[in-house]
């Protein structure tokens, strides 16, 4: 393992971002396992980690847009794209709702994109694949095209398989393998 995921599970651990216990998650499946994301995408070294990790993989797939669900992608497509910036790399960001907006322009995803645009889906988690599965069907529905999705955790819940089998590629920052966080 690489010295930036080592730094970055010493910080999630140090957060409280993981914690075992019994949990409801968001899919309604019970866990003893929870990671909070947002805490470790909320704190700069940590978000500077996923964000370069991942910036790395949107070079190598020439990606034109990072998108991802709303809330648990949010700050890792802002960060993803500050790294871009950083190396004048020309990317843009999206953000997918969760329904679509009941005001103003009425739109499911906010951002930018444009017809045909290839679009890497990021979420936070991964349990079931759900979140990243319906963002990745929102964007192509936008007519972007989708080949790869990353998470920063894969909980290894059947959430890989069921994103595979759907065709998309995908891979984790790090994993949950027999309660450890690795």
């Amino acid at each position: 393992m690489d010295s930036k995921r080592k730094k970055l599970i010493e910080i999630t651990k140090e957060s409280g971002a993981f914690k075992t216990g019994k949990f409801v998650l968001s899919s309604g499946k019970e866990s003893n396992i929870y990671f909070d994301g947002r805490i470790t995408s909320l704190l700069p070294e940590s978000l500077e980690i996923i964000s370069e990790i991942l910036f790395e993989d949107i070079k190598k797939h020439s990606i034109d847009v990072i998108a991802g669900p709303t809330l648990g992608a949010d700050a890792i497509v802002a960060g993803v794209l500050m790294i871009a910036a950083r190396e004048n790399f020309k990317l843009k960001g999206a953000i997918v709702r969760k329904e679509t907006k009941t005001h103003g322009t009425g739109k499911m995803v906010e951002g930018n994109y444009v017809d045909g645009d290839k679009v890497l889906v990021v979420d936070d988690t991964c349990t079931t694949g759900g979140s990243v599965l319906f963002a990745a069907r929102i964007m192509e529905e936008n007519k972007c095209t989708v080949n790869e999705i990353r998470c920063v955790l894969d909980r290894n819940e059947g959430g890989k398989q069921l994103i595979e089998d759907k065709g998309y590629g995908f891979n984790s920052i790090l994993q949950v393998r027999d309660g450890k966080l690795i």
